[in-house]
């Protein structure tokens, strides 16, 4: 089986910024994986820029993605459960709505994974082919960072939909 680390597009250099993230209720705790701690739904605001684009997953403070990508991934995780963010852009007068799946966070990052000098950064990752859970979705539990990882399946369907705003990284395996 072959994984990938699914998150936002990071070729591209702009993105949005939310409007006091850390004074939404709850939302350290869902950065840490504690997703279901957030109200069902969260309206939140972002700072107008004419440079705003809105990927089908942002994952910079929180991971999260379009209706796009949780229709394909309903396919192989039909009982996942979700919070709701609206996230809306006064001055250019957008919004968009993305849901913030409560994934389970399993431990199977290998010693070989690779980190920049504070391990605040994983470069490369690495997971122990033995303890991999039997799921097509799910987060790594040792880490920072909201690492989001898929299986190929589920890579696969994304990329056959043309999905824009997404970059799978490859996952090795121990």
């Amino acid at each position: 089986m072959e994984y990938f680390r699914l998150r936002q597009d990071e070729r591209q250099p702009y993105g949005i910024i939310f409007k006091g993230f850390h004074d939404i209720p709850n939302a350290m705790e869902a950065v840490k994986g504690n997703a279901n701690l957030l109200d069902d739904m969260t309206v939140v605001f972002v700072t107008s820029s004419k440079y705003n684009w809105y990927p089908a997953v942002l994952s910079r403070q929180l991971f999260m993605y379009k209706e796009s990508v949780k229709q394909t991934v309903d396919i192989y995780c039909p009982n996942l459960e979700y919070r709701h963010f609206c996230i809306l852009d006064k001055k250019n007068r957008i919004y968009e709505y993305y849901y913030v799946p409560i994934l389970e966070a399993f431990n199977c990052m290998s010693e070989s994974s690779e980190y920049n000098l504070d391990k605040s950064i994983i470069k490369r990752i690495v997971l122990k082919r033995e303890v991999l859970p039997e799921v097509s979705v799910f987060r790594l539990g040792e880490v920072k960072d909201q690492v989001v990882i898929v299986t190929l399946a589920v890579a696969e369907s994304l990329i056959r939909r043309n999905i824009d705003g997404i970059q799978l990284q490859r996952v090795w395996l121990d």
